[in-house]
């Protein structure tokens, strides 16, 4: 009988979500359904605007889920705010795991066969991103890092058969 596995880590690199961004400006992402449920979003180091009243005091109230995500996920260009969509690339995951047993044969003709369970990316430790970071390593216009409504990664579970003979 054996066990064997495969822990991968990748460490350090920041990727960015436009999939996030244009679910949140259009309302249909579970965190601007939150913000709307709360009333709206808490904006954290926010003050008044120079001109209004209370100018420059710090802003503690809520502002409104529609009007906030429809300004932070903008995708004119130069609007929206693409620092709130960046996360880390940093990931540790288990890349794959397999449990093998042997039987022995003996016959004229075979002398014993293997059978084993194999697993490819099952699950991960350690990950900041809504995505996985390594699918976005170039596959859209916009370069290296980058999810824009990227496929997501597959998990696999195989059976193998070895025969000796």
């Amino acid at each position: 009988m054996g066990i064997s596995f495969l822990v991968d880590g990748k460490f350090g690199g920041k990727v960015l979500s436009l999939t996030e961004k244009a679910n949140d400006m259009l309302g249909v992402s579970q965190t601007s359904a939150s913000a709307r449920d709360a009333g709206g979003v808490a904006i954290p180091n926010a003050v008044y605007a120079p001109g209004t009243p209370n100018a420059g005091a710090a802003y503690t109230g809520l502002t409104d889920a529609k009007v906030y995500y429809k300004a932070v996920g903008a995708n004119q260009e130069g609007a929206g705010i693409d620092e709130a969509y960046i996360y880390s690339a940093t990931t540790v995951r288990l890349r794959q795991a397999s449990i093998a047993y042997t039987f022995d044969i003996n016959s004229s003709y075979l002398r014993n066969t293997t059978v084993s369970i194999v697993g490819t990316n099952l699950f991960f430790f350690y990950k900041k991103a809504p995505f996985d970071p390594e699918q976005v390593s170039g596959n859209t216009p916009g370069g290296v890092g980058v999810d824009s409504f990227g496929i997501p990664i597959t998990r696999s579970i195989g059976l193998s058969l070895k025969a000796n003979f």
